[in-house]
């Protein structure tokens, strides 16, 4: 029985740990995302073979052995071809530059991950937090309705007032459903991101510390340099760029054999005789024309795509910069307001309800009113936690890349 007994609280012990430790970070989410990301493996595997190949487009060329005989005379040669050209370097540069798209593409794969983690995060961070208040205000709702049910029988309102109550709390409890919703939406999907069922239980840790990077862009130009100077998907058609350069001249050289130059033995019923053997083409009818001129236009595609892509990601930077500036200049204002105005207001309220000044009427109206200005900053708080989530991505930056101060925001 004793034994059973530490088996039993073991097994509780394990559960409330494994509970514990679905309570998660946004990095530590992301931790867990990246880990397990299918599509991250394919491309790490990819980048391995586009290296490999690059290698092997990098090494010489095997010699050649030649042995032949018959009734008269028998003959070895030995042949190594030479390349003169410079074929293979740029072969094995157009393998390094297709590697290096790659390795582009896997980081921003990376960074696509971190960021539609960040979005869902701050999605149900946003959701929970106002679903806890909007409980809150719902409760209050009662109570008032109830206490204006007493006023319409004692004469002291008209039904209308109390329909109109009614009416704003359905309108509230139609919202609940809303944020539901999304909320278990974003949970699932955080969870299949991680590697769970979608159903899985999972609590999140909403900061309860505003970050404020002190590392990020102090003006919209210097984000835009930031941006088009790591942006993955520029270092991409960048080496594609680089890549369509090396060709042209891989194709300039192509129609030029590497000359092989061998040495032979022949054996005959005379004796044993010997000599050397070199092997040219000659560039009479194909010099690879068309070929090079595809080549060609093939770089200049390139260079108008690259052009396109970077005027989009400064335009992304831009925009994002300016989104995250204006929406902490709203938080911390509505931040001013609740903590600050409204909380003096509503602890007030709560003394004055105490000693008799004012009815339990006018206490629930404002306290649903002030809840309702605590859904609001919530809803900035998330609107914050996506704008730099999106500065991040914009900048192809990792939140664990940089660095932060941190001020102090009470609930």
């Amino acid at each position: 029985m004793k034994a059973f007994a530490i088996i039993l609280m073991l097994w509780l012990t394990a559960v409330v740990s494994s509970a514990e430790d679905l309570s998660l970070t946004l990095e530590q989410l992301q931790q867990e995302a990246l880990r397990v990301a299918p599509d991250l493996q394919s491309q790490i595997r990819q980048l391995e073979a586009a290296r490999a190949a690059a290698r092997q487009a990098g090494r010489r060329p095997n010699p050649e052995l030649y042995l032949s005989a018959d009734d008269e005379e028998q003959q070895i040669t030995l042949a190594q071809t030479f390349d003169i050209w410079g074929k293979r370097p740029i072969a094995r540069r157009i393998g390094l530059a297709r590697a290096e798209v790659r390795e582009a593409e896997l980081a921003n794969a990376r960074l696509a991950v971190l960021h539609e983690v960040a979005i869902q995060f701050w999605t149900l961070a946003d959701a929970d937090r106002r679903l806890a208040l909007l409980d809150d205000e719902l409760a209050d709702w009662q109570k008032l309705i109830a206490i204006r049910k007493g006023e319409v029988e004692a004469g002291e309102i008209a039904v209308v007032d109390l329909f109109n109550s009614q009416s704003i709390a359905a309108k509230r409890r139609q919202e609940r459903w809303r944020l539901l919703e999304t909320s278990t939406a974003a949970r699932a999907a955080l969870n299949v991101m991680a590697g769970r069922s979608a159903g899985a239980a999972l609590e999140i840790e909403i900061p309860v510390w505003q970050q404020v990077g002190i590392n990020e862009p102090a003006d919209p130009q210097e984000a835009i340099a930031q941006a088009l100077s790591r942006n993955p998907l520029l270092r991409q058609i960048r080496a594609r760029l680089e890549s369509a350069g090396l060709r042209i001249r891989q194709e300039e050289r192509s129609w030029v054999l590497d000359p092989k130059i061998g040495a032979f033995a022949r054996q005959t019923s005379d004796g044993t005789i010997g000599g050397i053997m070199v092997r040219f083409s000659l560039p009479v009818f194909d010099r690879n024309q068309d070929g090079v001129r595809a080549a060609n236009f093939d770089e200049a595609a390139v260079q108008a795509e690259l052009r396109s892509a970077e005027l989009l990601v400064a335009q992304e930077a831009y925009i994002a910069f300016q989104i995250l500036a204006q929406t902490r200049s709203a938080f911390e204002e509505s931040s001013e307001l609740v903590n600050g105005l409204l909380a003096q207001q509503q602890e007030l309220m709560q003394k004055s309800f105490e000693i008799g000044e004012i009815s339990e009427r006018d206490l629930l109206v404002a306290r649903i009113d002030w809840i309702r200005h605590e859904q609001e900053l919530e809803a900035l708080r998330a609107r914050l936690g996506l704008a730099k989530a999106r500065l991040s991505h914009a900048l192809s930056a990792e939140e664990s890349e940089t660095n932060f101060k941190w001020t102090q925001n009470n609930y």
